[in-house]
């Protein structure tokens, strides 16, 4: 079936868990697990926007995670030097990282599978030299510290809320990555979605309506962009800080291991795939210096083991059970 898939019982009751947990933290969780939650959230829009491109739309574009550092420091620029306000942040941030995806993908997507990959690693290189290089700007190699406190503000409506402690970053993390989910959903439902889907496979098909397939696809990236530029933001707004390591390499592959832990071609699955990494790796640093080592270990025992990451391996467990021969 073309785009998002409807909703199976399982997808449902999870979905469900999963909100009614979220809602309740405030109420249940202390102070340092919210400040985990948030994060996980973060990592996890991350990830779900780059299975927009690897698993939906079959686009290796490895260094998507450039397009996240993008707006992490429009929102780290704007609130040293213009506002603090949540809303205009995280809109310019967003647009700037679609727009900058939407370029890269004039230049890039003349190329395809190897040739894609490589150009978009070229593209990292180059963002991560120019924030090194523009000090007065990035903050260089030190990058910008003392970033201040997001507010939500309304003009004309007395909101005005500074965004500086644990329930208040959480609660407004959940609610812009779940307005994300929401969009996604959509998108990938909606015919424009379907296009996306058969041009992945069966590019020369869609060529012969008379379509033309890269333009599908510019357009395709920068809403993925915009989705990594939005996770940017929220970076900035969780830590206060924002340096060059998020436009590196490593920050790339680590969005391609919880796409891949979570189901590259499941929306959830990013985030999922974000919340096992995440905790797994800290437990791990928690316990021994080669902690590295042993999550590299874990990851080739699961790739190996897995597939479809977990949430492919639940839904196949799930249908085997529910089947008919199960239940003789």
């Amino acid at each position: 079936m073309l785009g998002a898939p409807a909703a199976r019982p399982w997808h449902k009751a999870a979905i469900g868990c999963a909100v009614a947990a979220a809602c309740a933290a405030p109420l249940l969780a202390g102070p340092s697990l919210m400040s985990t939650a948030s994060a996980i959230l973060v990592l996890g829009l991350f990830a779900m926007s780059m299975t927009f491109l690897f698993g939906f739309a079959g686009l290796p574009i490895i260094g998507h995670a450039v397009f996240r550092g993008i707006g992490a420091y429009i929102a780290a620029v704007l609130s040293i030097r213009w506002s603090t306000n949540l809303f205009v942040i995280l809109f310019l941030a967003v647009l700037g990282a679609a727009l900058a995806g939407f370029l890269f993908a004039l230049v890039a997507l003349r190329a395809r599978q190897l040739q894609l990959m490589m150009t978009s690693i070229a593209f990292v290189g180059l963002i991560k030299a120019l924030a090194e290089q523009l000090t007065g700007i990035t903050g260089g190699d030190d990058g910008l510290s003392g970033i201040p406190p997001f507010h939500l503000a309304i003009a004309g409506t007395g909101l005005d809320v500074t965004l500086d402690t644990p329930v208040t970053l959480y609660l407004t993390t959940l609610i812009v990555v779940g307005l994300s989910y929401v969009a996604m959903r959509v998108l990938l439902a909606s015919p424009f979605g379907q296009l996306v889907v058969a041009v992945r496979d069966n590019e020369t098909r869609v060529r012969a309506i008379g379509i033309v397939p890269r333009h599908i696809l510019n357009v395709w990236v920068s809403i993925a962009s915009a989705f990594a530029g939005a996770a940017g933001a929220l970076h900035v707004m969780l830590y206060n800080f924002v340096a060059p390591s998020i436009l590196s390499l490593s920050a790339c592959v680590t969005g391609l291991i919880m796409m891949v832990i979570g189901g590259d071609r499941k929306l959830m699955g990013g985030m999922v795939g974000a919340a096992v990494l995440f905790l797994v790796q800290d437990e791990l640093y928690s316990i021994t210096r080669h902690w590295s080592l042993i999550l590299g270990l874990l990851l080739i025992v699961f790739v190996l083991a897995t597939k479809g990451g977990i949430v492919g391996t639940v839904e196949r467990l799930w249908r085997r059970s529910t089947s008919p021969e199960c239940r003789r």
